[in-house]
């Protein structure tokens, strides 16, 4: 018995975001956290390539 409360006491110190999300909703459903990030990359490029053609750089053409 005493070796399994060690392996959760281990397990509760090495959880992430990702792993509380999944223990709350479920692993799936845990999925939207990449979703959201890869929406945020992709928003963050969009926007990083508007200010630089503001600026005159046009970031298509350099090599």
């Amino acid at each position: 018995m005493q070796k399994t409360n060690r392996a959760n006491r281990a397990k509760k110190k090495e959880f992430f975001f990702k792993g509380k999300i999944a223990d709350m909703i479920g692993i799936h459903e845990s999925y939207i956290v990449n979703a959201v990030c890869f929406g945020y990359l992709l928003l963050f490029g969009i926007l990083a390539k508007r200010v630089l053609q503001k600026q005159g750089i046009a970031i298509d053409e350099i090599e």
